[in-house]
This record gives C-alpha cells, sequence and structure tokens, in this order.
C-alpha cells in the first residue's frame, strides 16, 4: 500500500489530526510546512485545541468568550498553559541546587475605586466598600473571574477586561451581602456553566453553611442564595470540606458528613479520627491516613434521610469499600499533607496527594488509582519533592498540562514549583534509601523538563503566612491575585496578554527574570501603588533572545514563520 504523507490529505482530515496536537506542534508545522499552512490558521482548530486543553486542566468554560474571539485571542489562550511550562523549565531553579530566581511581572493592576462616598446597600454600593477589609478570595481556573468575600459583601468580578479598558473605578459582575469568617470554596454547577460559591461561618452555638450560584456570562448575571443549613457546634471542630456536585462534606472529629444540599438532607458515618485529607472523585470518597487509605462509595439520593437538625446520637459506621496500602517506608508519622485544590472534586482528573513526614527534608508524591467497581485500588508514588524551606505551608495543588503546580509562602515570599508527573507507573520501591538514589540518578540523567522547576512569584515584607489565604494563583493563565496590607487587590500577569492589533502575529513571550536582590517586583507601599493601576498599564511586548527566535520561528530569525 502506497503511503500518503499528512500534507496530501483532505484539508478536512489534517485539521482534524491537528486537533489532537500540542500547540507548539501546530506552530511547528506551520513553519516548516507550507501545505499545512493555511489549515493550521483555522478558527475551528483552535477552538477545538482550547476546548480541549480546558477540559484536560479543569478550566471554567465561561472563562473564555469563544465566539467572541479572534484567532490571535484563541492562540494566545491556547498557548498559555505551554507559556508557562515554557517559563519554569527555562529559568526555575533545578531540585534545589540554586536559590530560586524572582518573576518580573508583564503586567501589574491595582483593582480599586478611590470613591468612597457612595451609600453601601445592595443597590448602590461603591467598590471600595466591596474591597475592604477583604477575608479570602478565590481566582477561578482560566483566570478571568475573582470572587472576594469581606465582611459584609459577597463579590464576583470579570477581569476579561483588564488591558482594554480603565479600571480604577471597577464595578463587580455581581454581589451580594453576605456573612463570612471561615471557609471559601467555589466550584462549578453541574452544567460547566455556572459557579457555586461556599461561605461558612460559625459562633458559639452553630456553624452555618451558604452556597451560592451565578452564571457569569447571562446578561444580567446575579448572585443567588440556593441553599442554607445550620449544624450545631459541638466543640468538635470542622475540618476538611469538600464541595462537588450537589454535595458538600465536611469532617467533624470522628465522623464524615455529607449534605446534598439539592434536596436538604444529609447523611453521616463514623469513621476513624486520625485522618489528613480527602479526595472526591466522581462516584467515591477517599479518607487518607498515615499508611492507607479507605474507600466508600458515595451514597445515593435515598439514604440522605436526615435534617442537620437531627444531631443527637452516635452515626453509624459502614466497612470501606477497599482500603489501599501507601508505598511507604518512613518511620515517622506525616507532618503534613496536602492534596489537588477541591475545584477538582467530583471530576475526572487525576488524584494525587503530597506527604511531609515528620522530620523529613522530602514530599513524596502519591497518585490514588480506584478500579471502577470499588474492589481493589493502587497508589503510585511518583515523585520525591525537596523541601527548601522549614514547615512551609503549601496551597492545594493545580494542574497544568501534564504537570502539579504548587505554591507556598515562606520568608516574606511568595514561591511556586512545577514539577511534571508522568503518565506512567514507577515500579515498586521498598526503602527511603533506594527512593532517594532513583531521584538522585534521574535528577542527573534527565532534562529539565522531566524536573521540578521552582521560582519566587512576589517578594513583599509585608507578606504574613497568617494572610495566605488573602493569595491565589492561576498557572493557566498565569495569574497572581493577592491583597497588599493596604488593602488594595493586586493583580499580576506573568504571560503576556495578545496585542490589540490582531494582524500582529502570535509570538511565544514569557516575563523576564530577575535576580532574588532585583527592587523591580517588590510591591509598592500604598503611596505609590496608583503607578500599577489599569490605567496607566501599558501593553509591551519583551524582547525575544536568539534561542526563542530559532525556536519560536520569529520573523526576525533564519527560520521565519508562517505566521506573518
Amino acid at each position: 500500500m502506497e503511503s500518503v504523507s499528512l500534507a496530501d490529505l483532505p484539508p478536512e482530515l489534517q485539521l482534524r489530526i491537528l486537533e489532537y496536537l500540542e500547540p507548539s506542534d501546530v506552530f511547528r508545522l506551520r513553519r516548516t510546512c507550507k501545505a499545512l499552512h493555511h489549515v493550521s490558521r483555522e478558527r475551528t482548530l483552535w477552538i477545538s485545541i482550547l476546548c480541549r486543553l480546558m477540559d484536560q486542566n479543569t478550566i471554567f468554560e465561561p472563562s473564555f468568550s469563544i465566539p467572541r474571539m479572534s484567532l490571535l485571542q484563541l492562540e494566545y489562550a491556547a498557548t498559555s498553559p505551554d507559556r508557562w511550562l515554557r517559563l519554569v523549565h527555562r529559568g526555575g531553579i533545578q531540585n534545589g541546587s540554586e536559590e530560586p530566581m524572582l518573576l518580573r511581572p508583564c503586567h501589574s493592576v491595582v483593582l480599586e475605586d478611590e470613591d468612597e462616598d457612595e451609600d453601601e446597600d445592595e443597590a448602590s454600593h461603591s467598590s471600595t466598600s466591596i474591597l475592604q477589609n477583604i477575608l479570602s478570595l478565590h481566582l477561578v481556573l482560566g483566570g478571568r473571574y475573582l470572587i472576594t468575600v469581606s465582611d459584609l459583601w459577597l463579590a464576583v468580578w470579570d477581569l476579561e477586561a483588564l488591558g482594554r479598558v480603565d479600571l480604577t473605578n471597577a464595578t463587580p459582575l455581581a454581589v451580594t451581602s453576605a456573612i463570612f469568617n471561615r471557609v471559601l470554596l467555589a466550584h462549578r454547577t453541574p452544567d460547566k456553566q455556572g459557579l457555586r460559591i461556599l461561605l461558612t461561618s460559625y459562633g458559639d452555638t452553630t456553624y452555618d453553611f451558604y452556597i451560592y450560584e451565578i452564571y457569569p456570562q447571562q446578561k444580567d448575571p446575579k448572585l443567588l442564595k440556593i441553599a442554607q443549613c445550620t449544624v450545631g457546634n459541638t466543640g468538635l471542630g470542622m475540618s476538611i470540606y469538600s464541595m462537588s456536585k450537589n454535595y458538600l462534606l465536611f469532617l467533624r472529629h470522628s465522623s464524615l458528613n455529607l449534605w446534598n444540599f439539592s434536596i436538604g438532607k444529609w447523611c453521616s458515618m463514623s469513621i476513624d479520627w486520625r485522618h489528613h485529607q480527602t479526595i472526591v472523585t466522581e462516584s467515591t470518597i477517599a479518607i487518607l491516613y498515615d499508611d492507607h487509605v479507605k474507600v466508600w462509595s458515595i451514597p445515593e439520593e435515598r439514604h440522605f434521610t436526615r435534617d442537620f437538625a437531627q444531631t443527637s446520637g452516635t452515626a453509624p459506621s459502614f466497612p470501606p469499600a477497599c482500603t489501599i496500602q501507601i508505598p511507604s517506608s518512613e518511620d515517622q508519622g506525616v507532618q503534613q499533607c496536602e492534596g489537588l485544590c477541591d475545584w477538582y472534586s467530583g471530576t475526572s482528573q487525576r488524584q494525587f496527594f503530597d506527604y511531609q513526614y515528620i522530620d523529613s527534608q522530602y514530599f513524596r508524591r502519591f497518585e490514588l488509582h480506584i478500579h471502577g467497581d470499588l474492589s481493589h485500588g493502587e497508589i503510585i508514588e511518583h515523585d520525591i519533592i525537596s523541601n527548601f524551606h522549614d514547615n512551609p505551608w503549601f496551597e492545594p495543588g493545580l494542574v497544568c498540562n501534564n504537570h502539579v503546580v504548587a505554591y507556598w509562602m515562606a520568608e516574606n515570599r511568595i514561591h511556586v514549583r512545577t514539577n511534571i508527573v508522568s503518565t506512567g507507573r514507577r515500579e515498586k520501591i521498598k526503602t527511603a534509601a533506594e527512593h532517594h538514589e532513583i531521584h538522585d540518578r534521574e535528577t542527573m540523567n534527565s532534562s529539565p523538563e522531566c524536573n521540578g522547576s521552582t521560582f519566587i512569584l512576589l517578594a513583599d515584607d509585608s507578606l504574613v503566612e497568617e494572610g495566605f489565604y488573602l493569595c491565589n494563583f492561576c498557572p493557566f493563565s498565569g495569574r497572581l491575585v493577592y491583597v497588599h496590607e493596604s488593602g488594595k487587590v493586586m493583580i499580576f500577569d506573568f504571560l503576556s496578554r495578545p496585542p490589540l492589533d490582531d494582524s500582529i502575529s502570535l509570538v511565544y513571550l514569557s516575563p523576564r527574570l530577575v535576580n532574588e536582590d532585583s527592587s523591580f517586583h517588590q510591591t509598592p507601599k500604598p503611596a505609590n501603588v496608583s503607578e500599577l493601576n489599569i490605567k496607566s498599564a501599558r501593553l509591551r511586548q519583551l524582547p525575544l533572545d536568539s534561542n526563542d527566535r530559532r525556536r519560536l520561528g520569529s520573523p526576525n530569525s533564519e527560520e521565519s514563520t508562517a505566521t506573518t
């Protein structure tokens, strides 16, 4: 049979094949194959690639207004995770051998309002009143929607206009009065087009849960309270919250509690209180302990029979569907456990978790696999991650293509580390010494793309670890949001935005790296914070070095790109 090259196939088949390629591979074909140049610029191709990457990374779909996006905007959006990973692999420290570099953002913005004289009611309120005394915030994965909670208001902001309009007098997309002093969680609605937001508060005798819902791309979006309940405060304390579809899960000492807020009922069961974390998949609940994981199926709706007011009695005990041993030879207990961000609960995303053992200098990353019938499962160890600081408080992990991104605060700096997670399974290793030996050998023999890379996203003497919940990062968009000590919301973009002129061709741009002692990235004092207002922000493209030009096919390079 005569072979047929890709260039000889009909355009519709070329398009279907290119849809499964990574964005960087499409650009390589565009630069090197004239026959594929036209199909590589098809808008439908980049819509398919962007939708695939959003699904792969569990991105909130309304983050991108795809029907209104130009070809250039689609290309920039689809290449964002790849540009972030190219950045961290090019300049981050490898294996803890050096001090991490400080990133220089492409754009810096302050979300504020200078007018503080407006009436503070739900019909007329200023951004200043909404942004005063922020207690927590959440940047929805995709980087477009920001949720802020103050002592009076819950607000959702649309950041799509950054760099396009003056946001110094910004107003939120939607706002409602709220009571909050405990936990903020955000999830997609089951149809993936809306957001559900959990707020909790507590007093001397009760815990209160509030579920809000918003569809941000509706013509007139509203924050609607769709459910609330009150639980008695027994003095045992609440811990480990997770929200998935129509369920809210929380642990209270030795009981696991599930609230089906769509029907207003709940169920509970007794568990061993020495747990570290939960993992909620599409159909299961897994509880993590020192050396094993217990797995239960999510109860059917008929089992949700109790009202929250019915708190008397001991919760029944149910045997787990399976118990899976964690491959560990550590003698010490677990000092810290962190999994993926709760945004991924109830999705098909791969289930990772990290353990740091007492007196250990490493984090050990595991992946949980559960058989479809819940009869058994497997836990695979992926990596040993160097711990660069004493007792850093890691935030839950974020997914960026085939990498897990973790960020933490130490020494008045926000650090970020990106580690690749292989799709294969590593052979079982019996001892910690064997782990370290294999880790060192792989470190020496592998390319930088196979190792973890660490950067400093922000260096600011005003940062305090107690306020770390006032910080959020989205690797897919390369955007960091945090609350400065002045109370202003700071937005840093580490990836370039598409030019206003769509006739300009796409070039992979990466933010500059600066030395640790550089003062560029120090957050300005309140007196100078206006310098970072969106009104004065200007889109700028960073110069490329010779390696960038060769790799990306810049028009100024010898290997000219066909994107001009």
